[in-house]
């Protein structure tokens, strides 16, 4: 078994199927356990700077030294911090990297995942449109945003912190809007 990180729409395309557009989830997702990790750094140097307890301090009674010494206690935080944000980091990496939302000429697949995959799709003709849910400033100032693409029955693919949000409402757009006209084309060949 090998891990895929990029390139699960390339490998599954129909016949005379072709990539329109890709995009993946933004670096920002990342941006709050860097700044978890940064402020258990600090924290953890700074405390260190004011000294620590003694061995022997700390052997005789490790409880008081934990709760009566204020910078012991404030070290057991930053540490805390600072593993919250190692491993929530290892988390949203994987995501980051594990993530690829393709629109082909033919349907629009969200992949996500590096070890485990979970892939769905929604085919042209079931797609009902795409709504921007959440852009914040810097979410517009950096191009990335959460995503809704809509499909028949309920259906909804949720992208979140995509890059380019606007790119890829615009090509599903186009993509609903080219599978509307081939589809009355057909009909009226049909009749």
């Amino acid at each position: 078994m090998s891990i895929e990180i990029i390139g699960y729409a390339a490998r599954n395309l129909e016949p005379g199927e072709k990539i329109v557009f890709q995009t993946r989830t933004h670096w920002i997702t990342l941006a709050s356990p860097v700044i978890f990790i940064l402020v258990g750094v600090a924290v953890t140097s700074g405390v260190y700077s004011l000294g620590v307890p003694d061995m022997d301090t700390v052997k005789a009674d490790p409880v008081s030294v934990v709760f009566d010494t204020p910078h012991t206690l404030l070290l057991v935080v930053a540490l805390f911090f600072l593993l919250q944000g190692v491993l929530t980091f290892i988390r949203r990496l994987m995501i980051v990297l594990g993530s690829e939302m393709t629109i082909t000429s033919r349907r629009v697949i969200d992949k996500a995942g590096v070890i485990w995959r979970d892939a769905d799709e929604i085919h042209a003709g079931k797609l009902e449109g795409s709504k921007l849910i959440r852009q914040s400033w810097l979410g517009q100032l950096l191009n990335y945003g959460t995503l809704a693409i809509n499909g028949t029955g309920g259906k909804v693919i949720t992208l979140l912190n995509a890059r380019q949000p606007m790119t890829v409402r615009r090509n599903i757009s186009r993509l609903i809007a080219y599978h509307e006209k081939r589809q009355r084309r057909l009909d009226n060949n049909g009749v």
